[in-house]
């Protein structure tokens, strides 16, 4: 890990090197323990930004209901919902998708926001016949990333 930067920088950098075609999976995650204070953080940035870049693309859809909350496991395996706001870093990458979408970066927004899950999943159902206004799209569920970390910074465990 490299010394620590700002939050605000280490996303949008996070954010081109998750969206570069061009690097392997290895590169990638380089790049991004490079920008990220620890492997938490690195491990977050990366199972985060598609999905959060993902709901900026998702709220534009007229009459469909998002997510508020999102799942991880426990130690045992135990799968647990959060709030959203659970994730310190959301906002932040919620803020940095929406100046994405509406810059010269556009292409990176584009290209995170359909790598997300949720997307992925409204593209299914829509093509399954669904009408956008009847369809409920559950938050991601995230096999990388554990439920201990959220302890005591979310109240929110539904």
């Amino acid at each position: 890990m490299s010394t620590e930067q700002p939050l605000e920088r280490a996303l949008a950098m996070s954010a081109i090197a998750l969206a570069d075609t061009e690097l392997s999976e290895h590169e990638r995650r380089c790049q991004l323990a490079a920008y990220a204070k620890d492997r938490t953080q690195e491990a977050r940035i990366r199972e985060w930004l598609p999905e959060a870049f993902g709901w900026v693309l998702l709220r534009a859809v007229e009459g469909l209901r998002l997510p508020g909350t999102f799942h991880v496991r426990d130690r045992d395996g135990v799968w647990h919902e959060l709030d959203m706001a659970a994730e310190p870093m959301f906002d932040d990458m919620v803020l940095l998708a929406t100046n994405m979408l509406n810059s010269e970066m556009r292409g990176v927004f584009e290209t995170l926001a359909l790598r997300s899950s949720m997307v992925r999943a409204l593209n299914v159902a829509l093509n399954s016949g669904a009408n956008v206004r009847t369809v409920t799209i559950s938050g991601p569920a995230f096999i990388g990333l554990r439920t201990e970390y959220y302890e005591g910074k979310n109240a929110g465990k539904i």
